[in-house]
């Protein structure tokens, strides 16, 4: 298995959210171990990294220590000053929310490849399989950081064809392909960052304007072609599923690929079996397990907790649809508390709060619950005014200013839009 496990607090945005994306681009699976709710699974990882904060502390523990035989293949991230003496020989970031991501990635790059360079089966992993692997990352942190590529596909569900961003978005993610296509080094590991760039662009395409950068069938054939050779590699596993889901449409076919033996441990892949169980299937009560599935392995995934509370409420089981929405907003809590909640965070925020409200209301008969949870959806509906998590992901202050009104007018669209379909299904 070719994956990383993450242990971390949801309020360190930055780092988890850059480490979480860049590394999918070497190939690797990031399992998350959040502070609050999950247990790492019992699979080997090729490295551990933790994020070290005052939130983590407060999460896990004051006393944090590595048993001898992890600390060879762990790596620190200390954030808040912190600094652990008794690990000085364990692989180490300094890490500020001021720092260059270039930086930081190199020198994440750098712990990494240490880590690795003890492995006697690298050769056989995807990440293994570039000749120059160090001057392949390098060159890639360099095309990644100068395109924003991780800014790109955080915003890019909310692109608008009518206004730049989409324009900016894509043009950067075609450069950012032809870097990588033009690079000097050659294997597999490079053949993959193009496929993952250009399926992240023809999503992009999708979601925007309705037409597609590459043929699926050919994304589909390169993912093929790279799981013949790395048939243990999840991150290769999920790509063809989502391929054949989001691009092909082939449901029946991505059900199946998200069920493989490889992604047991993968809550997104249980996500996925959820949705498609739910939308394609009519299989509730199996959907249900899926998502039950999804939150056992990631216990901040607010978004297998809302659909699970989705699942209860159509099933007229109004108590545990309540239990699930809660969950959502206790997850993200700490992070509305500091005003960092991400786009997909407030809408699934208020989405939940608007249930909670008419549940409340039309169910039970409680107003006074009903009315907290109504403010409650009115303080999130305020957070779309606040730029506080683009300041934490989004260092180009320019580039920031110009696009966060257009992605701030999405969200308050999306928002009204939904406020008023579930005011007609109520009614």
């Amino acid at each position: 298995m070719d994956r990383i496990k993450m242990y971390y607090s949801n309020v360190d945005t930055k780092p988890c959210s850059l480490l979480r994306h860049f590394v999918r681009y070497l190939g690797l699976y990031v399992e998350d171990v959040w502070g609050k709710g999950t247990s790492p699974s019992n699979v080997e990882s090729l490295a551990d990294v933790y994020v070290i904060s005052d939130a983590f502390v407060e999460d896990y523990s004051t006393q944090f220590d590595l048993a001898d035989e992890d600390k060879i293949k762990s790596i620190i991230i200390y954030m808040n000053g912190w600094k652990c003496e008794e690990l000085q020989q364990v692989c180490s970031i300094v890490y500020s929310i001021d720092m260059n991501d270039g930086d930081f990635l190199r020198e994440f790059c750098q712990c990494l490849l240490s880590i690795l360079s003890g492995r006697a089966d690298l050769s056989r992993r995807l990440i293994g399989s570039a000749a120059n692997l160090d001057v392949l990352l390098n060159t890639f942190i360099g095309l990644y950081t100068k395109y924003h590529v991780l800014q790109m596909v955080m915003f890019g569900r909310y692109f608008n064809v009518r206004h730049d961003l989409f324009h900016y978005a894509c043009q950067n993610y075609v450069n950012f392909i032809d870097g990588i296509q033009r690079s000097e080094c050659r294997g597999d590991l490079l053949d993959y960052m193009s496929l993952l760039a250009c399926y992240e662009l023809d999503m992009i395409f999708k979601v925007n304007f309705y037409m597609l950068y590459r043929e699926p069938a050919e994304l589909q054939g390169e993912c093929e072609r790279l799981l013949m050779e790395y048939r243990d590699n999840e991150q290769l596993h999920i790509l063809l599923a989502d391929i054949d889901l989001q691009l092909n449409g082939v449901w029946k076919k991505a059900g199946n690929e998200y069920a493989d033996i490889c992604l047991t441990d993968c809550a997104y892949a249980y996500l996925c079996q959820g949705n498609i169980l739910q939308k394609y299937v009519r299989e509730r009560k199996a959907a249900m397990e899926a998502y039950k599935n999804a939150v056992n392995r990631k216990g901040d995934y607010y978004v297998a907790h809302f659909q699970l509370g989705e699942c209860y409420r159509k099933q007229k089981e109004y108590f545990k649809a309540v239990n699930e929405y809660g969950k959502v907003l206790e997850i993200l809590a700490s992070r509305h508390d500091k005003r960092i909640l991400s786009p997909d965070e407030i809408i699934y925020c208020y989405k939940a709060a608007v249930q909670l409200t008419d549940i409340f209301k039309t169910v039970f008969n409680l107003p006074e619950y009903s009315e907290h949870y109504s403010h409650y959806a009115g303080e999130i509906y305020e957070e779309i005014k606040c730029n506080e998590y683009f300041r934490d992901v989004w260092s180009d202050a320019d580039t920031r200013e110009t696009y966060f009104p257009l992605i701030y007018n999405e969200l308050k669209n999306r928002l009204a839009e939904y406020a008023q379909v579930q005011t007609k299904e109520n009614n």
